[in-house]
């Protein structure tokens, strides 16, 4: 993961010098209803801090916070506070000179309570989401009603590994809380 995605100054002097560090490492999860950002950098020492950014759309991102560099190389923040739906994060490092490098983005979806939300329902990577709020069956049927994969997911977002896969579609049932929730998905 090379975490050079964008480089920019956020102040007028020269800064062609170029920014000492990269994200070596950076995951979003979702726990309960509070949205936990994990991140690593390369270097320690020329940070001066990250500014957390959230979006709803993955495009227009808005600051929610700043965290001042600590000369640690693994940080962690918690947005109390998520959108319903997806959240979209990423991370813009500055260092003492004001250079920055943004992060990747990541996201976390939040399900209203005793939903089981599937998504994308085309999936072109290989991975399917469930994201709940409560302990759910999940089961992949084929379209002539063979079961082809039975996972128990227990709160928040779990990937499911569908690389390999034909493509086709295939319906994904999840019951939870004694509802039943069945979502066609399409593998390209």
């Amino acid at each position: 993961l090379n975490g050079n995605v964008q480089t920019a100054c956020i102040h007028s002097w020269d800064c062609t010098a170029p920014l000492a560090t990269t994200f070596e490492m950076f995951e979003v999860k979702g726990r309960n209803d509070v949205a936990q950002l994990d991140w690593q950098i390369a270097t320690d020492g020329v940070m001066d801090f990250f500014e957390i950014e959230r979006s709803e759309d993955g495009v227009d991102f808005e600051l929610i916070d700043r965290v001042g560099a600590t000369g640690e190389m693994r940080f962690s923040y918690q947005d109390q506070e998520p959108f319903e739906g997806t959240n979209y994060y990423r991370i813009q490092a500055v260092d003492r000179n004001g250079s920055l490098v943004t992060s990747e983005v990541r996201s976390v979806r939040f399900a209203s309570e005793g939903r089981v939300e599937v998504y994308p329902t085309v999936i072109g990577d290989g991975w399917l989401t469930i994201s709940t709020d409560a302990p759910a069956q999940v089961s992949i049927y084929d379209l002539n009603g063979r079961e082809l994969k039975a996972v128990s997911v227990i709160m928040g977002e779990q990937a499911i590994d569908l690389n390999g896969w034909p493509a086709g579609m295939y319906l994904v049932v999840a019951e939870q809380q004694q509802q039943r929730n069945v979502t066609r998905i399409v593998i390209r």
